[in-house]
């Protein structure tokens, strides 16, 4: 009924993630919560999403919320060629379907790359004689 639902435990054993944490500011964030065995975090999802979306406005980013974190993380993965296996164990999937089906998005920059690549290509055979 698009309620909010906090659940003491996930759905099951998988649903269970460790994420390492890669991003060095964060790092430093995390070392300063005095106790890690609960949420690090106390503000509400709602006000977590709103901190969110500010910092993307401000970067002049799509605003994503805190489960599109999950979206840009198999997004920047792909784009930065990260073997599917990797980014798999990094993010949690456990079959590759869900996480090209559902989680990683192609860059408008890969594919402007990838068409200009393309064209160079065209471009310079045709230009060649034939034989």
């Amino acid at each position: 009924h698009n309620v909010l639902v906090k659940k003491k435990t996930t759905k099951n054993r998988t649903s269970t993630r460790t994420v390492p944490i890669m991003i060095p500011e964060l790092l430093e964030a995390l070392k300063a919560v005095p106790d890690k065995s609960g949420p690090i975090v106390s503000l509400k999802p709602s006000s977590l999403r709103g901190r969110i979306n500010t910092v993307c406005r401000h970067a002049d980013l799509p605003e994503v919320g805190i489960h599109g974190l999950r979206h840009s993380f198999a997004s920047l993965a792909y784009y930065l060629r990260v073997p599917e296996k990797v980014t798999m164990q990094l993010g949690g999937w456990s079959n590759d379907a869900t996480m090209k089906k559902i989680y990683t998005h192609v860059a408008e920059k890969t594919v402007s790359d990838f068409s200009n690549l393309m064209s160079s290509f065209y471009s310079s055979s045709s230009q060649k004689p034939a034989k």
